[in-house]
C-alpha cells in the first residue's frame, strides 16, 4: 500500500479496530477524532505495530478543520492513499 491512510473516529469502537488492522498493511496511518488526547491508546497501538502514525483533532463538521488536518497530514507524511470514515 502506498500513501497515508486516514481513519476518522479512531479513538474507540469500529474506528479504533479499523485503525489497528490497517497498521498491519499501511506504513503510515493518520488518526482523526474530535479530541487528540482520546486517541492516545490507539496511537500507541499503531506505533507498536510498526506504523508511522499521528493523532489529530478535528471537528469533521467544520470544512476549515478538515482542510487544516489534511494539510497537516500531507506535510507530515506526503500523499494520502486512503480514507476510512
Amino acid at each position: 500500500m502506498s500513501g497515508t491512510v486516514i481513519v476518522t473516529g479512531a479513538a474507540a469502537g469500529i474506528g479504533r479496530a479499523i485503525a489497528r488492522r490497517l497498521a498491519v498493511d499501511w506504513p503510515r496511518v493518520a488518526l482523526i477524532d474530535l479530541h487528540e488526547e482520546t486517541q492516545a491508546d490507539t496511537l500507541a497501538d499503531m506505533r507498536a505495530a510498526g506504523a508511522e502514525a499521528a493523532a489529530l483533532a478535528a471537528d469533521l463538521d467544520d470544512p476549515a478543520a478538515i482542510a487544516r488536518v489534511v494539510a497537516d497530514i500531507r506535510a507530515r507524511f506526503g500523499p494520502i492513499g486512503g480514507l476510512v470514515n
